[in-house]
């Protein structure tokens, strides 16, 4: 029989002592890097680590939304829910767990408009974003372009799956590699590494911090089919309106109804105070009515 895993529950009492206390003497990977993804097969620690840096920056004050929810004491993440709501983030840092199940690399999509807004503004908004996935190439293409570092995860020391009743069994520890991508061709994986660590998992201060067992949250559209994930039926584009410029940062629609130009009305030509206007109502309203004129008429 397989072993069913513990149902989480968020560290407490002497618990959140130990992690603060890691977390103090913790040395953060990516620094201050905007944009970071982090890769490695499944069960390595991938989380671990996005969540480790996701609490050094909620130890120092600044606010991490988060699609894995990150506590520890009175240090919590804000839970992303929908990708709209990453058009108000101000100076925060976005956690973005399993980028491919948001986006995935083979979509003939781009990135969605939200997480391209983010991106694109994000010096402005004072914004730095985490993302991960199993491997580089996993990552949509738009997103690789604009990573500036990724970390990558391996295990090491993995207990024996043949002799216990694990499906997912935890590694002793993990050797961590820090790539640079700048200037990566899309074709080619980082080989310049900027840093070398090997991370003992539980020693590690998200050690407990976040369920690792949480099912990974769906936001945004994953399927560029257009097809419901859940119930197979199809999903339609959002709307173009005003509202939906405005939370993107764009100018508003053209609309015919009101940018248009409008047609000259009789009225309005009646009424102006030009005199030549005035002399040429009667000889355009019949000209439009085919009436003849004869030259006496005129």
């Amino acid at each position: 029989m397989f072993e069913v895993p513990v149902e989480w529950v968020p560290p407490e009492g002497e618990r959140v002592e130990v992690l603060l206390k890691r977390l103090r003497g913790y040395s953060p990977l990516l620094g201050n890097v905007p944009i970071a993804g982090v890769t490695g097969a499944n069960g390595g620690g991938k989380s671990l680590v996005l969540v480790a840096e996701a609490l050094f920056d909620l130890a120092h004050g600044r606010d991490v939304w988060s699609t894995v929810d990150v506590v520890l004491g009175d240090l919590r993440s804000r839970r992303i829910e929908s990708l709209s709501q990453l058009l108000a983030v101000h100076n925060a840092t976005v956690v973005l767990d399993e980028i491919a199940t948001i986006l995935p690399s083979g979509s003939a999509q781009s990135l969605p408009a939200e997480i391209r807004v983010l991106v694109q503004a994000a010096r402005h908004r004072n914004v730095t974003l985490r993302w991960s996935a199993p491997a580089w190439g996993r990552a949509v293409i738009d997103l690789r372009q604009v990573t500036q570092a990724v970390v990558n995860v391996q295990p090491m020391g993995r207990r024996n799956v043949f002799k216990r009743a694990e499906l997912w069994p935890e590694p002793l520890c993990s050797f961590v590699r820090v790539w640079d991508t700048i200037g990566v061709k899309l074709d080619s994986t980082p080989d310049k590494i900027l840093r070398r660590r090997l991370l003992r998992l539980r020693a590690c201060p998200s050690w407990g911090a976040y369920d690792t067992h949480a099912d990974v949250p769906f936001v945004g559209f994953p399927d560029s089919s257009g097809v419901c994930i859940d119930c197979g039926g199809s999903r339609t584009r959002p709307k173009c309106s005003d509202d939906r410029h405005g939370l993107l940062g764009l100018s508003l629609p053209y609309s015919l109804e009101r940018d248009a130009p409008r047609a000259p009305h009789v009225d309005d030509i009646g009424e102006s105070t030009s005199p030549v206007a005035g002399h040429a109502l009667p000889e355009s309203l019949a000209i439009a009515g085919g009436v003849e004129r004869t030259a006496g008429d005129r």
